[in-house]
């Protein structure tokens, strides 16, 4: 069970970087299936298998990214709030890791994709039932600053230190 359980795993990461890497060439729209499956070296059974689309397949990485973020938050010390410096090092730093996947996505025009599992993930986190409207937009607007200041930094070939991103929304929100 578990040599099939880390083939199958084994054949999404193939399915994912095989989407990317296309995604630098062109739309998702215009990437079949045929060729999706045959740049990951994977049957078209494996694909519909594991995905319902070829957004099924951001969607799904997304979820798992995010998962794995809030397991490496859950293991930190210090929760005292959204923007504390511990948070975004961590935020800046866990991202960071997944640049070329996020970009792509901005690139391919898919970035709401990234914005919106971003911004559901800190309401999950941050934003509880009877908590005050302002409290609410003021989370968007984080989960949109995050976001732009992370594309920012990108766009200028990542130079500056994570450190420093995670000081500049720091300073914005305190």
């Amino acid at each position: 069970m578990t040599s099939k359980n880390s083939a199958n795993q084994l054949a999404k990461e193939c399915l994912i970087t095989a989407l990317v890497q296309l995604l630098h060439e062109k739309k998702l729209s215009e990437i079949s299936i045929s060729e999706l499956t045959k740049k990951a070296g994977v049957s078209r059974m494996t694909y519909y298998r594991n995905y319902v689309s070829k957004e099924d397949i951001i969607m799904k990485y997304l979820a798992e990214i995010f998962t794995l973020y809030h397991q490496e938050f859950k293991q930190q010390s210090d929760h005292t709030n959204f923007y504390d410096m511990p948070n975004m090092l961590h935020c800046f730093q866990y991202f960071s890791a997944y640049k070329d996947f996020i970009n792509t996505l901005f690139l391919s025009g898919l970035g709401d994709l990234f914005l919106s599992n971003l911004t559901k993930y800190i309401l999950s986190l941050w934003y509880k039932e009877g908590d005050s409207l302002t409290h609410y937009y003021t989370l968007l607007a984080f989960a949109g600053s995050l976001c732009s200041i992370y594309l920012a930094w990108m766009k200028n070939d990542s130079s500056l230190p994570v450190e420093e991103l995670a000081r500049i929304i720091h300073s914005i929100y305190s």
